[in-house]
């Protein structure tokens, strides 16, 4: 799935979730406002939360970096309904591409405290509506994270919204599904762990990744 599917794919789904009007700023299943921008906001603080800089517990923790991925992608998601609401899906199209071509990863000495330090950049920049600068910081901190590429990016973007999806499907709004596949590790732990087996992703096969172990933690096995 190239950048254009991508995009094309966030357009639909986001008219799947919240109607033909979303590009207007509106969800009309719900009847709310929405505000891409504050989902962004918040989505950095969480990805702040992965790393151990609570100086009041425990620094032996490391960086959950795992979480870290599927929080970014996260972020990801909102950008690019950012900006097919503030540009069209063609120009977000060329925009990104854009992005993609020009990113490279950098080696840092002190990766951890710079993402950081470039999340509250980007949740700074959500605040104050700053696309352009949303993107600057997002590709930058893409970039400067150990064992993490766009190519990882995008193949997690795929992976996340089969699961999301996946949960829709198996009871999530009525409170039925189960989120702790082993009674500790979330259903995003074993989503990475399957699309990383994987060496090309099409949705159908995530899916029936996804149906299979779901099926074998229900029933017991």
């Amino acid at each position: 799935m190239n950048i254009k599917e991508i995009v094309e794919y966030q357009n639909s789904l986001n008219t799947k979730t919240c109607g033909e009007d979303w590009v207007k700023g509106v969800c009309s299943k719900t009847n709310r406002n929405i505000n891409w921008y504050l989902a962004i906001h918040m989505e950095a603080a969480e990805a702040i939360d992965c790393f151990p800089w609570k100086h009041w517990k425990s620094v032996d923790s490391g960086v959950d970096i795992d979480n870290l991925k599927i929080e970014l992608v996260d972020i990801f998601h909102f950008i690019i309904s950012q900006l097919i609401t503030s540009t069209g899906i063609e120009t977000t199209t060329a925009i990104l591409e854009q992005y993609i071509k020009s990113n490279r990863n950098v080696k840092m000495f002190d990766w951890e405290n710079y993402i950081i330090f470039n999340l509250e950049k980007l949740s700074l920049h959500a605040i104050k509506e700053n696309i352009n600068f949303i993107l600057d910081t997002f590709f930058e901190i893409i970039g400067c994270i150990p064992g993490f590429n766009i190519e990882e990016l995008l193949k997690i973007y795929i992976g996340k919204n089969v699961l999301n999806e996946f949960r829709q499907n198996n009871g999530y709004k009525e409170g039925t599904y189960i989120k702790l596949w082993d009674g500790k590790n979330e259903d995003n732990v074993f989503m990475l762990e399957i699309i990383s087996d994987m060496d090309t992703l099409c949705f159908d096969d995530v899916n029936k990744a996804l149906e299979d172990k779901y099926k074998k933690l229900i029933q017991g096995v």
